[in-house]
């Protein structure tokens, strides 16, 4: 990858991360594919592995966005934290109160 040691910046940023996508979406369909023309007429254990695969193709986008790109990094973290905070801050009084008048009845 001698090209990625020439880019500097975001450009850097752009291309780990079309290159990441590129190799984990192969690695998730070209199975699939295979499959799909060599396999069998029969789901089984292979077309399960295969389309697990494809989930996980999914399930890593994200990972490797987070992973790859600042800003989508502090976004995640910020609202993860925001809701943490939200849900630390609230008030479960109200709820408490019925649930303890209900069992001492």
């Amino acid at each position: 990858l001698f090209f990625v040691a020439k880019t500097t910046g975001l450009q850097r940023q752009r291309l780990i991360t079309v290159l990441s996508i590129s190799i984990v979406f192969n690695f998730s369909w070209l199975p699939f594919m295979f499959y799909v023309i060599f396999g069998s007429d029969e789901p089984g254990f292979g077309f399960r592995f295969v389309q697990y695969l494809l989930y996980c193709n999914f399930a890593a986008n994200p990972i490797i966005y987070y992973i790859t790109i600042k800003s989508f990094k502090h976004f995640v973290q910020s609202t993860v934290y925001g809701i943490v905070l939200d849900w630390r801050n609230s008030d479960f009084t109200l709820f408490n109160s019925n649930l303890t008048s209900i069992f001492r009845s």
